[in-house]
């Protein structure tokens, strides 16, 4: 009751400036009460707004309440990320980096990587959480298979949801079987010489044995006779025993998950032993006449 008159119509007014009126945006309350409540509808996120309650009385006067002012929040949305740098990648690992690009004016619960075998992992995929990061995140992923292409994407989960950054793809390396020098013969002598050689590369795989294999025949492998060295690079036998006057055949071997590989074959003669001619060495008896 205002002014001697009955009150035709109450509610709220407001706007983004000070002392809003019924000629800005208004509402007006269900029913006329001492206390009335009005919801606002349509207001712009991270905004300022002044509003005051507003009593029409039926002579057509209107009367205003103290000015409130209310800050609206953001609108949570979905958070990005940036595409995943892939480094150090090798047989059966890789580091995955990445950054929180925008949080989506949420809180971020989590964030880390997804990978697969097929384009388009997700969070049922295989999955490598950092927890909840605001920038920078990182992680080194293990137990990957060798020669293989991997599909990998960042994501970010916020109060709106998870959102996902662009797909990156990258292979492992692959485990290839060793490479080998040639055989160095010295020291040759009428019973014995001496090998060297060298693993040139690993190839990613693990050295489990290498040596030496010689024959009388071409082409020796590891059924032929064999020296072995161990699990080391530099292989070295410094007097293998042999025949007089015999012509051999010796590479070096190695061996690793893949399998046994060989290097280039080298060919040498043993000299003839003291006391036997060039006669003798070459299978004549010196009774035979050359004549």
């Amino acid at each position: 009751y205002y002014g001697g008159n009955d009150v035709t119509e109450c509610g709220v007014c407001w706007s983004t400036g000070n002392d809003p009126a019924t000629s800005d945006s208004y509402k007006i309350a269900a029913h006329i009460d001492d206390n009335f409540t009005v919801d606002l509808s349509g207001l712009n996120e991270n905004t300022t707004y002044y509003a005051r309650a507003y009593a029409t009385a039926e002579s057509g006067e209107t009367y205003y309440g103290n000015t409130i002012t209310f800050t609206t929040p953001y609108i949570v949305v979905l958070p990005s990320s940036s595409k995943v740098t892939v480094t150090n990648i090798n047989v059966s690992s890789a580091t995955f980096s990445a950054n929180v690009i925008s949080n989506g004016h949420g809180t971020i619960l989590d964030a880390g990587f997804v990978y697969s075998i097929t384009s388009g992992p997700t969070l049922q995929d295989n999955k490598v959480s950092c927890g909840a990061k605001t920038g920078s995140f990182s992680a080194q992923i293990t137990e990957l298979k060798e020669g293989t292409t991997y599909y990998v994407r960042s994501y970010v989960t916020n109060n709106a949801g998870t959102a996902y950054g662009e797909e990156v793809s990258f292979t492992t390396e692959s485990i290839k079987l060793p490479s080998l020098s040639k055989v160095t013969v010295s020291d040759i002598t009428y019973n014995s010489a001496a090998f060297s050689a060298q693993v040139i590369a690993l190839n990613n795989g693990t050295l489990e044995d290498a040596g030496f294999v010689y024959s009388t025949s071409l082409d020796p492998d590891v059924n032929s006779t064999k020296i072995s060295c161990g699990n080391v690079t530099d292989l070295q036998a410094p007097s293998v025993p042999l025949r007089a006057s015999t012509t051999y055949y010796v590479r070096a071997y190695a061996e690793n998950e893949k399998g046994i590989a060989y290097g280039e074959q080298t060919t040498f003669t043993t000299e003839v032993s003291p006391g036997q001619s060039d006669v003798d060495a070459d299978d004549f008896t010196p009774e035979e006449d050359w004549d």
